[in-house]
């Protein structure tokens, strides 16, 4: 394949990417969401790419380090950096444990362009979690909700879950508590805020009679999965 090949290929995944992945090359948040698939579609892509300039077997193609050298040869040389691309490989390398080429892709990407950054903070995130470092997490979910305060961004369910999983599992209220403070302080609270707050209590075995008072300061719509789980966390006095 030549080098002018190469690029054309490039221009095409581009603009595939433009219809299936939200963040769009402005930083501008798509009104419509789409099926994460795209970013699966896309890693197929790029590994189909890479394929085609080099000799190496099919199965050594599947392994992340090709993608990372496609990503490589197309960082080097393009003259508008596009965060979308930087986000594929950044979830190649995280579902590979490549944490360090993850992390040095994600930095440089901050250093040249404008974001939006929160696709790729989540996949730290959930990164972090399944490792057991919180406080990384954590870290990642405060720098995304700064970034993103003119839009009403929400994080994905799947991060929800991973951070419901782990403060569930380590039985966590006080990470639960700080998580929800976050959320509080950047105008997120929403009932799935205290759904992750109330079933942590309740998986550590905590009771927490001021719920219902936090509840109705908040402003929060008490929907019947809230009501069955104040009841576990405050049960009323016979």
């Amino acid at each position: 394949m030549s080098r002018l090949d190469f690029l054309t290929k490039l221009n095409q995944l581009l603009e595939k990417l433009e219809e299936q992945i939200e963040c769009g090359c402005d930083g501008g948040l798509q009104k419509k969401r789409r099926h994460d698939g795209g970013d699966r579609e896309a890693y197929h892509f790029l590994i189909s790419l890479y394929a085609g300039t080099s000799n190496l077997s099919e199965q050594k193609l599947k392994d992340a380090e090709g993608l990372l050298k496609c990503f490589k040869e197309w960082e080097s040389s393009c003259q508008s950096y596009d965060m979308r691309l930087a986000n594929v490989a950044i979830r190649s390398c995280l579902e590979h444990d490549m944490y360090e080429e993850a992390e040095s892709i994600f930095d440089d990407a901050l250093k040249r362009t404008k974001g939006l950054f929160f696709k790729a903070r989540e996949m730290f995130m959930v990164f972090f979690l399944k490792n057991h470092r919180p406080d990384l997490a954590l870290k990642h979910m405060k720098a995304a909700l700064s970034e993103v305060k003119e839009i009403e961004w929400q994080p994905d369910q799947k991060t929800i879950s991973a951070f419901l999983k782990y403060f569930e599992d380590e039985k966590d209220v006080d990470g639960a508590e700080r998580l929800f403070k976050i959320w509080k302080q950047n105008n997120r609270l929403n009932s799935n805020a205290y759904i992750l707050l109330l079933k942590t209590h309740i998986a550590a075995g905590r009771l927490a009679p001021e719920m219902q008072q936090r509840l109705e300061e908040d402003n929060i719509e008490i929907n019947p999965e809230l009501e069955n789980l104040l009841d576990r966390v405050s049960p009323k006095l016979a």
